[in-house]
C-alpha cells in the first residue's frame, strides 16, 4: 500500500471510530506512519482527506449489478438484496459519521448517499425491465417501492442490532422476504417468461341515491 493509501486506509477507520473531531491530522499521519508535513502535502486540508477516504472506502466497492434482462426475479432480487446490505454493513461505522455531521458538513453525506443513490437507480433499472416484459401490474408505483426497498436494506445495513423489531427477525432470510414484498409491492409475476401487461380492474359504478 503506497502513502496516499495508508493515509486514506487510515483517515477512514479514524473517522469512522471516533467522528471528525476524533480523527485529528495528527492521529491519522501516526496511524498512516507518514508526517502531518506529508499529509498536508498530498491533501491539502483536513476536510480534503476525510471527503477522499469516505468517497474512496464507502464507494470503494463496486455496486452489485441486477441482470440486464430478468430471469428469476425471486431468485435475482434475493441474492441482490443480500449483497446490497452485505455492502452497506462493511462501511456502516464509516456511513454512521457521516450522518452524524450532516449539519456541519453536508458535503460528507453527500458523498456518502452515493452509494444508496446508486443503488436505487440499478433496482429501477431492473423493475422497468420487468415492466417492458409485461410482469408488472399497469399501476405499479416502481419509484415509492424502490424507495422503501433501498431505505430498508440501507437500514438494515447500517442499524439492525440498534433498531431491533423494525427489520426481519432472521438476517439469513430477509434478503427474501424483502425481495418477495418488494415484488408484490409493484404487482410482479413471478416466473421467468413475460406476459402481456396485465388490465385495470375496472372501477365500479356508483349507485344513484334514492
Amino acid at each position: 500500500m503506497d502513502t496516499r493509501e495508508r493515509i486514506l486506509e487510515a483517515a477512514a477507520r479514524l473517522y469512522g471510530q471516533h467522528g471528525y473531531l476524533g480523527a485529528t491530522t495528527r492521529r491519522i499521519a501516526e496511524e498512516a506512519e507518514v508526517s502531518e508535513v506529508t499529509l498536508f502535502r498530498l491533501f491539502g486540508t483536513k476536510e480534503a482527506v476525510l471527503e477522499e477516504a469516505i468517497r474512496s472506502r464507502a464507494l470503494g466497492e463496486p455496486l452489485t449489478p441486477l441482470p440486464a434482462e430478468p430471469e428469476d426475479p425471486v431468485a435475482e432480487l434475493t441474492a441482490w438484496c443480500a449483497s446490497e446490505v452485505a455492502r452497506f454493513r462493511r462501511s456502516r461505522d464509516l456511513l454512521r459519521s457521516c450522518f452524524a455531521d450532516t449539519a456541519e458538513r453536508p458535503g460528507f453525506t453527500q458523498v456518502a448517499s452515493t452509494g444508496p443513490v446508486a443503488a436505487a437507480r440499478e433496482l429501477a433499472r431492473w423493475a422497468s425491465a420487468l415492466a417492458r416484459r409485461g410482469q408488472l401490474a399497469r399501476d405499479a408505483d416502481i419509484e415509492t417501492a424502490v424507495g422503501m426497498l433501498t431505505a430498508a436494506l440501507f437500514s438494515d445495513g447500517l442499524a439492525r442490532e440498534e433498531m431491533k423489531g423494525v427489520h426481519p427477525a432472521s438476517r439469513s432470510k430477509a434478503p427474501e422476504r424483502y425481495a418477495r414484498t418488494f415484488l408484490r409491492a409493484i404487482g410482479a409475476t413471478t416466473d421467468s417468461g413475460p406476459r402481456e401487461p396485465r388490465p385495470r380492474a375496472p372501477a365500479r359504478k356508483r349507485r344513484n341515491a334514492s
